[in-house]
């Protein structure tokens, strides 16, 4: 999956950030409850289905949007990482999706900004990807995500990337086009 990235430093901070997560996310449903997700990620290794899933609508939607590799590998990246604290910081006894995810996933890339030196180039990727995490959830985002937004004053271009995270993120998920795309549909 880190083979979407063009960037190839990019790349390799991406795979650090992964690294100095917990590993949980490899085994863990994209969906608790089922609800609207597609069956397959309902159970062990549904989150890393739903992570392929999110990759491959971000290359259609940089597409779609004419994002350069830029543009392409932010979201690419955010699909990587907007889901890996999906049940939070440690994997529950009782699984079930923690509404602080995406602010946890967000200073988690703070963090790794402030602990390491990085040129300004990446810098700005990793400030975007941050925002896209950040935005995965849409409308649906808990309210601190609100708190963090007001506080920080994201650029046009972070929430730009936020909102095509959580369009991306939407399609993916959703058991409807899972459906369709099954056979004799």
């Amino acid at each position: 999956m880190f083979e979407k990235i063009k960037n190839e430093t990019l790349r390799g901070h991406i795979q650090k950030i992964v690294d100095s997560c917990p590993q949980y996310y490899k085994e863990i449903p994209s969906s608790m409850t089922g609800k609207y997700h597609p069956q397959d990620e309902t159970g062990e290794g549904g989150t890393l289905r739903h992570i392929r899933r999110c990759l491959v609508f971000a290359e259609e939607a940089s597409r779609m949007y004419d994002l350069d590799d830029f543009g392409c590998d932010v979201l690419c990246s955010a699909c990587i990482l907007h889901d890996i604290y999906k049940v939070g910081l440690e994997k529950p006894e009782f699984l079930k999706t923690d509404p602080m995810h995406p602010v946890y996933i967000f200073d988690k890339i703070e963090e790794y900004i402030c602990a390491n030196e990085l040129d300004e180039e990446i810098k700005k990727y990793l400030y975007y990807i941050q925002f896209a995490c950040l935005f995965h959830e849409g409308r649906w985002s808990c309210d601190k995500v609100g708190e963090i937004l007001f506080t920080l004053k994201p650029s046009n271009r972070a929430a730009y990337y936020g909102t095509l995270m959580h369009i991306v993120d939407y399609f993916a998920s959703r058991r409807s086009v899972a459906e369709c795309f099954k056979e004799g549909f």
